[in-house]
């Protein structure tokens, strides 16, 4: 999310091919598309590169710059850095002890000391963007609280998502002792699984029929309505 009604998605550009009975598809270029939340099909910005690496990962780092990566080696990380209506800034960052699958199912946290922290089910890594390095290090390393749906650092503060007993609501805390708002839902909704976390200064809930998104003020209340919803991370359903 970029703003109330603006958001970033992955693109990938795809060649087709026909030959006799067989036909297939190549990706050629992929990216990233500034979108209106309200009705995908508008476009304010796209920027692409010229080679595809499969799947993709964006992760904000702040409202107008994301981590975009497309490899992950055994030896190294590569990735973007990447700000709205510029050209991606590329980057390799060395493993410098046990390798940790951080592509696709380790989120990635702006982290303290300028530095950026994967989670991967539990298991952490450390990527320092300016020693172009990146480590595996141990959750009390890390400094994660226990107990949190989410954490994630905004300048000096440590803020993370607390759920509440009742799984449909929760708490934003700052340094562990702070709560700054609380976020209650009806718990009568029949829903199979609900879990939250930061998307920069938005909050991600799922739901069993996509994500919601709800914004914060500058004091972190919790919009009482999402602002946008989208399906399986393709398409945002517009509220109107």
């Amino acid at each position: 999310m970029v703003s109330d009604t603006t958001a970033l998605l992955s693109v990938h550009y795809y060649d087709h091919y026909e030959q006799g009975y067989n036909d297939w598809e190549e990706c050629t270029k992929m990216g990233i598309r500034l979108v209106d939340t309200r009705g995908t099909e508008y476009c304010y910005w796209e920027g692409l590169v010229d080679f595809c690496g499969g799947n993709m990962k964006i992760e904000p780092l702040n409202d107008s710059t994301v981590f975009f990566m497309y490899g992950d080696r055994d030896e190294q990380l590569e990735y973007f850095i990447w700000k709205i209506n510029e050209n991606p800034v590329r980057k390799k960052a060395k493993w410098l002890n046990e390798h940790l699958p951080v592509s696709l199912n380790a989120p990635m946290r702006v982290w303290k000391n300028g530095k950026f922290l994967f989670n991967y089910y539990g298991k952490f890594a450390l990527l320092d963007t300016v020693a172009n390095t990146i480590m595996q290090i141990t959750k009390e390393e890390a400094g994660w609280p226990d107990d949190v749906e989410d954490a994630q650092y905004f300048g000096d503060d440590l803020m993370t998502i607390i759920l509440h007993p009742n799984k449909f609501s929760f708490s934003i805390l700052r340094n562990g002792t702070d709560t700054l708002s609380i976020f209650y839902e009806d718990a009568s909704n029949d829903y199979d699984e609900i879990n939250e976390r930061f998307n920069g200064r938005y909050i991600n809930r799922m739901k069993k029929d996509g994500w919601y998104l709800y914004s914060t003020d500058g004091n972190w209340q919790v919009s009482e309505q999402a602002v946008a919803r989208y399906y399986n991370q393709l398409y945002f359903a517009p509220f109107n």
